[in-house]
């Protein structure tokens, strides 16, 4: 027969942390995503961020419903709608304040979307009742592209988009966007 006797004793653990940036991971749709993705305007981008989602009422013509975990948004009254921090939201409309329409914006070129869902983020504007998506589109074309698409009932879809800066003039616009470490602190600093 086995007999095992336990005694008390202290026990001590280092602290754990567990840290991520939440923003980036939780709250970005990257290009990659976007791409591959089947899309006609940039309107169906925003089908892509979690617990939101579009219909269209009443035929075309107009930006489509908008319904976020529930909300109902009508056509962007209660959601803050940006591309490259442009707002979108008209202040006055007669179908609503804060209408957004995003068919002005071409689906190919948006890079990211930076999302957030509830009213915590004033520094979003005051159309984020129910949240906030913005758009960041490419700031230089990698390559030239044509892209011709035909789908049902006559439907016909074309998209030329031409790099005319080339290797070196692209090369001089990433060095005048990307800000330097001393540029970064000084903006820390205010």
């Amino acid at each position: 027969m086995l007999t095992t006797k336990l005694t008390r004793g202290d026990c001590k653990l280092s602290e754990v942390s567990v840290t991520a940036n939440r923003e980036k991971l939780l709250n970005t749709i990257s290009a990659v995503y976007i791409n591959l993705r089947p899309r006609q305007n940039s309107q169906e981008v925003l089908r892509m961020v979690p617990g939101l989602f579009i219909a269209q009422h009443a035929g075309g013509g107009k930006a489509e419903q908008i319904f976020l975990r529930g909300f109902d948004i009508d056509h962007g009254t209660d959601i803050s709608l940006t591309v490259d921090g442009m707002p979108v939201n008209l202040i006055s409309h007669a179908h609503g304040q804060g209408y957004s329409d995003l068919h002005f914006l071409i689906p190919e070129t948006i890079e990211a979307v930076d999302f957030g869902k509830g009213p915590y983020r004033t520094d979003k504007g005051n159309f984020t009742t129910a949240g906030y998506a913005s758009f960041h589109t490419m700031s230089a074309l990698s390559e030239s592209s044509v892209k011709l698409e035909a789908g049902r009932f006559d439907t016909y879809i074309a998209v030329g988009m031409f790099d005319l800066l080339g290797e070196a003039a692209r090369h001089r616009l990433a060095e005048t966007i990307t800000p330097t470490a001393s540029e970064l602190s000084n903006l820390s600093a205010l």
